[in-house]
């Protein structure tokens, strides 16, 4: 069997002598993944905007004190029953805070501290049933300041968004230079290097 030899100047002249067949892969590559990368961002600005929309629309219902992201962590619970209950329990518990709270909640001389000790064991109880999501829609609510309450419905500001390029730098970039390996490939699969007599 003869053996093969590969003389890299050689095989370097070769592709470039197929510079063609590197150019249209490239080529290729980059509009296949740049389609791709339009594609996925055009449906992540169509559902950015479907939430703000169902936000918008949710918000006539919500005390002023909603914000998108909090009504985003109320979407996430799911089920409208844990969402009434999470924020029936965060009421009571910014009402324990607001009646109970203060300087002298710890101090031995007042019924606060034995209150504060009976709604601590509640507390824990009622988290260790809640689900994940329950649980940071619950305590978003429960770190609202109570001061800054806004009592009217919330202000929703139009959509934000700006709607993506064509031209996806990134996908495109990454395209070409897969387009220009598959290339190489090909045009490796092409040569016939020379043969050791």
């Amino acid at each position: 069997m003869k053996d093969m030899t590969i003389d890299l100047a050689d095989f370097l002249r070769r592709l470039a002598e197929k510079w063609k067949l590197l150019v249209c892969c490239a080529l290729i590559g980059s509009v296949l993944l740049g389609s791709y990368g339009y594609k996925n961002a055009v449906q992540s600005f169509t559902n950015a905007q479907a939430q703000h929309t169902r936000y918008a629309e949710a918000a006539k219902d919500l005390p002023g004190y909603y914000s998108e992201d909090l009504f985003a962590a109320r979407e996430s619970v799911g089920d409208p029953k844990r969402v009434a209950f999470a924020e029936a329990f965060a009421g009571l518990y910014r009402s324990f805070i607001r009646q109970y709270g203060g300087e002298n909640m710890f101090s031995p001389d007042t019924e606060n501290l034995q209150a504060y000790m009976m709604f601590l064991d509640s507390y824990k109880d009622v988290l260790s049933v809640m689900s994940a999501p329950e649980r940071a829609y619950f305590e978003m609510l429960a770190s609202l300041n109570l001061e800054d309450e806004n009592t009217g419905h919330p202000i929703v500001s139009d959509f934000s968004g700006q709607a993506p390029s064509v031209f996806q730098i990134k996908w495109v970039g990454v395209g070409f230079f897969l387009g220009l390996l598959a290339g190489c490939f090909l045009a490796t699969v092409l040569w016939k290097p020379a043969r050791k007599e």
